[in-house]
């Protein structure tokens, strides 16, 4: 899929990678604190990381073996070494792993990346991705997804503003991002054949970054309309 904007964000976090621990996760370290212990004590076996770059710490968990998988070699080169842990660069909707492969498939923080130059484009990429990420995990296997969500209405407005938000993002540089609401989100799932069956919203009280257009601008995380949630999902099994 030849997009505009996934061309810009690949471009854009490629080159972002050698300040994103600063500029990203230790500007907003109480979001990893809060968010790592409630995904990572879940998982468990052979554990695939999507879009995780140097975000995700599996190292206080039970787990066999941790795939990381990141869209930027730049990104995946900032993940700490550790044993267990393997970095593979590869598409997250094109995943080169055999059937029913993982436990689990952990996906923190990249649904939003994956806007394209329209929502029906960027509905399509996400679709592709969970489904792929249906086909990897096992019988029982479960997917993990942590990510800001809007409101319903908010949505509605985010897509009748999409054009002319990614035009003018793209002019300087930065890429689209799209936030689903929790319905929308779980429609998907269901497209694919993975029923969400949890949803925990984690309630964040520091300042974080609200645009791309103004990277050192913070607001306090109440103020945005977008709010982080952790969903389970598993397979529906016909």
């Amino acid at each position: 899929m030849n997009n505009r904007n996934q061309m810009v964000s690949m471009a854009y976090f490629d080159t972002l990678s050698d300040a994103y621990v600063e500029t990203i996760v230790q500007s907003q370290k109480q979001i990893y604190r809060n968010v790592n212990p409630v995904l990572t004590r879940r998982v468990s076996g052979r554990v695939l990381c999507l879009g995780s770059g140097p975000v995700m710490n599996f190292a206080d968990t039970h787990t066999e073996q941790v795939v990381c998988l990141d869209l930027s070699e730049n990104m995946l080169q900032r993940l700490p070494a550790r044993d267990g842990v393997h970095p593979v660069c590869a598409d997250a909707q094109r995943l080169p792993f055999a059937d029913a492969s993982f436990d689990f498939v952990v996906v923190p923080f990249l649904i939003h990346h994956m806007g394209m130059d329209t929502p029906l484009d960027t509905d399509r990429a996400v679709s592709l991705m969970l489904q792929d990420v249906r086909r990897v995990l096992k019988r029982e296997g479960r997917l993990l997804v942590v990510d800001l969500f809007l409101p319903a209405i908010l949505e509605v407005m985010l897509r009748s503003l999409y054009a002319p938000a990614t035009a003018l993002l793209n002019s300087t540089g930065r890429p689209m991002m799209y936030f689903y609401c929790i319905d929308n989100f779980r429609e998907l799932l269901r497209n694919v054949k993975l029923n969400l069956d949890f949803d925990q919203r984690v309630d964040m009280n520091e300042k974080i970054m609200p645009t791309l257009l103004l990277p050192q601008f913070k607001v306090p995380a109440s103020w945005h309309p977008a709010r982080f949630h952790i969903i389970e999902a598993t397979k529906i099994i016909t």
